[in-house]
């Protein structure tokens, strides 16, 4: 008994040793679709396992904002308060964005980047993180990227596999000064 015991111990030890040596990949194989929308999990959409405040840095040098009249752009200042957004979580890889209170950040069937005033489906984003840390967001419904252009405009009817700067997003904690900015 006490070797078979030892027997399925060593087992085990040897198959976690050999997962966790390979590596890990960065980004969803193009054949493999993970997705909640088309699952028996869209009952849990409607509760988030957490919420966080914080900035969305695109690699292009511009910061998310969605203004109060559901208006999506991209600014330099991180102390706008149009900048202040909310992360919820959905499971480890499934995340909605959305201006604390109001509007939520979508990519509709034609690739167009807009507000919503509900949390529907094409408001549900996959997040994957790349091997230097950088977020990609993949519309999980319609499979669109969100992006910035250089010149800080949303880059629309991205669906492109191999990902550039322009789709890779930092999320920053926010900080709570109420849209002022603080004193140096």
């Amino acid at each position: 008994m006490i070797l078979l015991q030892s027997f399925f111990e060593k087992t085990l030890l040897i198959f976690v040793v050999v997962k966790l040596s390979q590596p890990v990949p960065t980004l969803m194989p193009r054949n493999v679709k993970l997705s909640l929308i088309k699952d028996e999990m869209v009952k849990y959409l409607k509760h988030p396992s957490y919420k966080k405040s914080v900035l969305l840095y695109s690699k292009q040098g511009y910061f998310l904002s969605i203004a109060d009249d559901g208006k999506i752009y991209g600014t330099h200042d991180g102390f706008s308060p149009d900048a202040q957004l909310e992360v919820q979580s959905f499971g480890v890889n499934f995340k909605r964005i959305r201006k604390p209170g109001s509007w939520y950040l979508s990519i509709d069937k034609n690739g167009a980047v807009k507000a919503e005033n509900d949390p529907k489906n094409e408001t549900l984003f996959q997040e994957v993180i790349d091997k230097e840390g950088w977020a990609i967001y993949r519309n999980d419904l319609t499979g669109y990227l969100l992006a910035f252009n250089k010149n800080g405009k949303l880059q629309q009817n991205l669906k492109s596999s191999k990902v550039k700067n322009k789709a890779k997003f930092l999320l920053l904690s926010s900080f709570s000064s109420g849209g002022k900015k603080q004193k140096a």
